[in-house]
């Protein structure tokens, strides 16, 4: 093995393009090449892989950023859990919980299902209608329940949609708080 490690070194460089090859150079013409090849076959595939996500984004909507970032941390979680490092369960925990969390806040009906579920078991059914044409042109949207029956109903309905809205509100902030300590304090450790 030495001798041709020495009738390498030995050989002569020739004029023009070529140049003394060296065992080293083997990494530049055999390794290189085939990881750029490799690196830009997974990129076209990942190019197929997020092709739908991004067909459906929009710019104006945190939704689909949530979209998009939980997409990629399922896509994280699965590569480290199938990866060569070793993580903590704290680690992939974060993951895991940060992902659900994008996934609720992409998904926003699933805070207002679960609150609003209650309302409308108490309250009915929502009917909405237009109002006659108004003096200005303009119509007026009435939404009635089937359970309000009087004005004082009417108040307490008002009441209870109220407090709804900053429950499902106060969800929604508690998740991002959480996302946002979780993605803090873990995001950095998130490799292989």
């Amino acid at each position: 093995m030495r001798e041709i490690i020495k009738a390498l070194k030995d050989i002569e460089p020739k004029t023009g393009l070529w140049q003394k090859i060296y065992l080293s150079d083997w990494f530049d013409v055999i390794y290189r090449p085939y990881c750029r090849v490799w690196h830009f076959c997974s990129t076209i595939k990942k190019m197929f892989i997020y092709f739908p996500l991004i067909w459906r984004d929009q710019d104006w909507d945190a939704d689909f950023l949530y979209e998009m970032m939980e997409f990629k941390m399922e896509r994280m979680l699965k590569a480290l859990k199938e990866g060569s490092a070793e993580h903590d369960k704290d680690t992939l925990q974060a993951l895991r919980i940060c992902a659900r969390i994008m996934h609720r806040l992409s998904h926003r009906w699933e805070y207002h299902d679960r609150i609003w579920a209650r309302h409308d078991e108490k309250w009915g059914n929502i009917k909405s209608r237009f109002g006659p044409s108004r003096e200005d042109g303009l119509r007026q949207w009435i939404v009635e329940r089937e359970n309000v029956k009087t004005p004082e109903d009417e108040e307490q309905e008002r009441k209870d949609m109220f407090e709804c809205i900053e429950m499902e509100e106060k969800i929604v902030s508690r998740d991002l708080k959480i996302f946002g300590k979780l993605f803090a304090k873990y995001s950095r450790s998130w490799w292989d």
